[in-house]
C-alpha cells in the first residue's frame, strides 16, 4: 500500500511537471498574463471544493503542492499592498498563498507592524458529498492599530481543513480587494 501511494504521489507530481513546466527543465510558474506559452484566457480559479480536498488536503498531508503555483507567505508581514505589487496574481486580480496558522481563539488572523486582519462572521463549512472537510472565513484588513484603524478594501478568505481545535495547520488564502 505505501509503494501504490509513493508511485501515486510521484505519478502526480510528474503529470503537474508536465503540465506547468517546460518541456526538460524545472522552470518557475509564470502567470498567463506574462508568459506567452500560456493558452490565451486562462485563469487560476478554484472552487472552494478544489482548493480544500486537493491543494490543502495535498499540502497538509503529504506536503504535496503546486510548487510555484501557490507560494507560501507570512501575512502579518506583508501588507495587502505589498502584495499586490511584489506577486503576480492568478489573472483575476487574485492571489493564493499558503501560511502557517495557529488557532488563537480570537477573531484577528494576523497582526502587523502596518494593520491586522479583522473576521467578524463565523466560519463557512465547505461540504463534499454531504461531508465537511474544511471551512472558509472571510477577513478585513485594517490599516493601524486596534484602537485607531481604518477599514480598506483588501479582504482574505481562509481556507482550512477540518482538524481538531488548537492544532497548527498550514492554510490557504485567497487574497483580493473589494469591488475589484
Amino acid at each position: 500500500m505505501t509503494h501504490l501511494l509513493s508511485h501515486f504521489n510521484q505519478s502526480k507530481t510528474q503529470i503537474l511537471d508536465t503540465m506547468w513546466n517546460s518541456p526538460g527543465k524545472k522552470s518557475p510558474i509564470v502567470p498567463p498574463q506574462e508568459d506567452p506559452n500560456w493558452a490565451p484566457g486562462w485563469k487560476f480559479n478554484p472552487t472552494d471544493e478544489e482548493i480544500v480536498d486537493f491543494y490543502l488536503k495535498g499540502l497538509n498531508s503529504n506536503g504535496f503542492f503546486l510548487n510555484n503555483m501557490i507560494k507560501f507567505i507570512d501575512l502579518k508581514d506583508n501588507h495587502p499592498e505589498k502584495i499586490h505589487e511584489n506577486h503576480s496574481h492568478n489573472g483575476l486580480g487574485i492571489w493564493y498563498f499558503y501560511t502557517q496558522r495557529v488557532p488563537t481563539g480570537n477573531p484577528s488572523l494576523q497582526a502587523g507592524k502596518e494593520g491586522y486582519w479583522m473576521g467578524l462572521k463565523n466560519p463557512t463549512n465547505i461540504l463534499i458529498k454531504g461531508r465537511i472537510v474544511g471551512s472558509k472565513k472571510e477577513f478585513t484588513f485594517y490599516k493601524g492599530d486596534f484602537v485607531h484603524s481604518i477599514e480598506t478594501k483588501w479582504r482574505v478568505i481562509e481556507y482550512t481543513l477540518s482538524r481538531a481545535p488548537g492544532a497548527i495547520e498550514r492554510v490557504l488564502l485567497k487574497i483580493y480587494m473589494k469591488g475589484n
